[in-house]
């Protein structure tokens, strides 16, 4: 991955309907990747085809690290998918108490129906 972002290569590209790199590197907790992503520009807010950004995937993983690194990358904390799900939602139902603790540092808002 690294030689082709570094030859040009399009961070943001969908390879197909669950989202871009950003996304699985979230779900899997592939930091060193997300640091090499986010440094080529990639979108921490992208959305797939459920419209969830990559901070839903880390959130439903319990990925703690990973979601506060996209947090300090400017991710919408409180960013609703296509069926209204916050990433703080996605957390307390996974039941990743790390992850919610972060995303409630972050301003998270424990009010908005899921």
């Amino acid at each position: 991955m690294r030689f082709f972002l570094e030859h040009g290569a399009d961070a943001d590209v969908h390879y197909d309907s669950y989202g871009l790199l950003l996304h699985d590197a979230s779900w899997y907790g592939q930091v060193d990747a997300l640091h090499l992503l986010l440094q080529h520009n990639a979108n921490v807010n992208a959305r797939n085809n459920e419209n969830e950004t990559p901070l839903h995937h880390a959130s439903r993983m319990g990925q703690a690290e990973v979601a506060q690194l996209l947090l300090e990358h400017g991710a919408l904390v409180n960013a609703q998918c296509d069926d209204n799900m916050t990433p703080l939602y996605r957390a307390s139902g996974d039941g990743s108490l790390e992850v919610a603790r972060v995303l409630l540092g972050h301003g998270a808002d424990v009010h908005i129906p899921g």
